[in-house]
């Protein structure tokens, strides 16, 4: 153990465990570079879990990554940065992996900003790159990925800037209990995850502020049969979204096309079966999580011109869930279980830039809402 690793871990008070057995010399091939030994060793030796409150190490395995190879979700995080970078070259100032000297993450923050190494000269000394989530803001620092640990846990790192929230106080790994998963605590796909949000995140409907940007709707909106719909979908919807189809029914909320059950403009069950097909087609399939019917699986309510798929996140009572997005081509998953379907709507209307990860952002112009 280097010493770095070995202050690291007395540091945040944590007994090292044995090796997790990591294949390192097949990861490194899957990547074509050799990684820093402090990285391997923590990975190796140190407990999953979130140093300051903040800062998630990647691993092999991670995102049900095969664990002999890096894992294939951040390097589809890095394609989706490619195609940002060609529509606005300015928002990324470094080359991008597998660019000589390009960013490689290393780590995520909670608040889903990334760590990367610049690969640049010697592994042994390549320096940490942090960027805010939407890659507006970054900063470099000269260590290692251990020294950066240090230097956060020790209380010399200003994540704010960053987007990052650092909890104050002692140093601190904080390792899940039972629920090893990014997200709240579900089954299946959402406890397979590597990182832990602590506490729940708390989703609140927002559809009074939502029906102050629409007005007062349809004047004879379509009845939908909710008990049928909910027995033939085997689960109950949002209260919020079924407010939104009483009062104004399919339609477009600015580039998002809503689906309503059983409408011919976009039918909430067609939706869904095209989603679940498309993620059982996907490249990236290993990564995605299931799709309703499948246990704890998404549900889509709607989709964008341009090919994203917005859905729910079914973790906890339906009025609770987050929202979650699939990328064109299934290429990703993104989520924000801070938004419910209607706080997201209006959020969308107030973005500069889209809350979609590496897509514009869409243009708003009134009236936000066009009915089918």
């Amino acid at each position: 153990m280097t010493d770095c690793v070995g202050a690291l871990a007395r540091a945040v008070r944590v007994e090292t465990s044995e090796p997790q057995g990591y294949d390192w010399d097949a990861v490194e091939a899957s990547l074509g570079v050799r990684l820093p030994s402090d990285y391997k060793k923590i990975a190796d030796l140190f407990p999953v879990g979130l140093f300051q409150g903040s800062v998630h190490v990647i691993r092999p395995g991670d995102h049900r990554s095969p664990r002999d190879e890096y894992p294939g979700y951040y390097l589809q995080r890095l394609e989706t940065m490619r195609e940002w970078r060609a529509r606005e070259p300015r928002r990324f100032p470094f080359p991008i992996y597998p660019e000589p000297g390009g960013l490689l993450p290393w780590g995520r923050t909670r608040q889903h900003g990334l760590l990367f190494w610049l690969t640049e000269g010697d592994c042994e000394r390549w320096p940490t790159v942090v960027c805010s989530p939407q890659f507006e803001r970054w900063g470099r620092s000269s260590g290692t990925a251990c020294e950066f640990l240090s230097k956060l846990v020790a209380g010399e790192i200003n994540g704010s800037p960053l987007g990052m929230k650092i909890a104050p106080g002692a140093p601190v790994l904080r390792i899940p209990q039972g629920n090893s998963s990014g997200l709240p605590r579900g089954r299946g796909y959402w406890n397979a995850g590597p990182n832990s949000w602590g506490t729940p995140p708390r989703v609140k409907g927002d559809y009074p502020a939502l029906q102050r940007l629409l007005g007062s709707g349809k004047e004879e909106p379509d009845p939908v049969d909710w008990a049928a719909v909910h027995d033939e979908l085997g689960l109950r919807l949002p209260e919020d979204y079924r407010l939104f189809v009483r009062d104004h029914g399919a339609g477009s909320f600015l580039d998002v096309r809503i689906a309503v059950p059983h409408s011919p403009a976009l039918d909430l069950f067609d939706l869904l079966r095209r989603t679940s097909e498309g993620v059982r087609g996907a490249v990236a399939r290993d990564v995605l999580p299931p799709v309703h019917p499948a246990e704890a699986g998404v549900v889509a309510w709607g989709e964008t011109a341009d090919g994203w798929t917005c859905c729910w996140v079914p973790i906890g009572e339906p009025d609770a869930w987050g929202i979650g997005f699939f990328a064109p081509g299934y290429r990703h998953f993104g989520y924000n279980l801070h938004l419910s379907f209607s706080s997201f709507l209006v959020r969308y209307t107030e973005q500069r830039r889209s809350l979609l990860l590496g897509r514009p952002a869409p243009v708003v112009r009134r009236p936000f809402f066009s009915p089918a």
